[in-house]
């Protein structure tokens, strides 16, 4: 099976076989339509299995919530800037002990 890709999504697989954290392009969409599946999955899921897999979503979503009406919020971007550079020092790590 040939798959044409966008150039944006070229890129992306390669920025990500060049990070290291898959050592051929085509991990990466396996990776990408293992997650597809797994979403869908999930997606079909009722409430109640969903409190089966994750057990305190509910309160974690609500927990959320009230510090949202209480004005304790996080910057979305910073967020996820944070995160991203926690991911690359993981990355990192992995490397230097592989």
């Amino acid at each position: 099976m040939e798959i044409a890709l966008s150039a944006a999504m070229k890129r992306y697989v390669s920025r990500k076989v060049k990070s290291g954290a898959f050592s051929h392009p085509e991990d990466v969409v396996r990776a990408g339509l293992a997650r597809m599946m797994q979403d869908d999955t999930l997606e079909q899921l009722s409430i109640d299995e969903l409190e089966s897999i994750f057990p305190k979503f509910r309160s974690q979503i609500e927990r959320g919530l009230s510090d949202a009406r209480a004005g304790r919020l996080s910057d979305g971007d910073a967020f996820f800037d944070q995160l991203e550079r926690e991911d690359r020092g993981v990355e990192r790590r992995r490397r230097r002990t592989a």
